[in-house]
């Protein structure tokens, strides 16, 4: 019996050169994965790639060779410990830190510390870092990259900081930006730090955004959606025999 084009369209189908039945399924299928993989990327954009949670370098990574804040024995007898604030527009869960940060005499190491804020100052440790081979004072685009063991969540418009401290007998400085960014500092000289205001050392934060609880429950309800459509569809009839009635239920010789 002939089945081609001609017979379509005198048998109802009113398409003369229609995908076979397999076809149409796999071509909904992929649509399917395809809408729900969009989707994913829509709620969890953090998946992609990293933000800019805060940066104050210029470009290339470069900040001032000249002028800077001290860490450690940068002036003797002090043991300088200077700390840059930042504070985060939306949830993020921290990849790395880039530091601006040059060594300038004896023992070649620096702790590096990420704080919680208490009452406008450094507060409690999250997590710290010992950074040994800095470049040498005079830099103005070496960095020094750091990131987290386990995952830290910075959470929207609280304030952090930045903590630098010299290891030992180490002189170095946190270089100035070159950008004209200001803001919350404070340093201690082996007491409590005292904040100040004005050029911050150069630094960046990068980070993952977290989606928001509702994006769970979106992404959840479309998830199921799907599930629950292809179950029906598995324990009823074919999906072609539903579409192309006439073609399913022809006998071909």
């Amino acid at each position: 019996m002939y089945t081609g084009p001609n017979w379509q369209a005198q048998n109802g189908n009113p398409c003369s050169s229609c995908f076979a039945p397999e076809r149409k399924e796999g071509m909904i299928l992929t649509h399917m994965r395809g809408v729900l993989c969009a989707l994913a990327l829509a709620v969890f954009p953090g998946f992609t790639k990293a933000d800019v949670i805060f940066s104050d370098f210029g470009p290339g990574n470069t900040y001032s060779c000249c002028l800077d804040w001290g860490i450690g024995l940068h002036i003797p007898p002090f043991s300088t410990v200077s700390a840059m604030a930042f504070t985060p527009s939306s949830n993020f869960d921290l990849s790395q830190i880039n530091l601006g940060i040059t060594w300038v005499g004896n023992t070649n190491s620096v702790n590096v510390s990420l704080e919680t804020d208490s009452a406008g100052l450094p507060g409690t440790t999250i997590e710290s870092w010992t950074l040994t081979n800095l470049p040498p004072v005079g830099s103005t685009n070496l960095i020094e990259t750091i990131s987290p063991v386990s995952t830290i969540e910075l959470r929207a418009w609280q304030q952090y900081w930045i903590a630098a401290a010299g290891v030992g007998d180490a002189s170095a400085v946190w270089n100035w930006n070159i950008v004209g960014a200001t803001g919350a500092y404070a340093q201690s000289d082996g007491g409590s730090f005292v904040l100040n205001q004005g050029t911050l050392g150069a630094f960046d934060v990068l980070g993952a955004p977290v989606p928001e609880p509702s994006s769970f429950w979106l992404l959840g309800t479309v998830v199921i959606g799907l599930a629950l459509w292809w179950h029906r569809q598995a324990h009823s009839k074919p999906l072609r025999s539903r579409l192309w009635p006439r073609a399913a239920n022809t006998k071909l010789p």
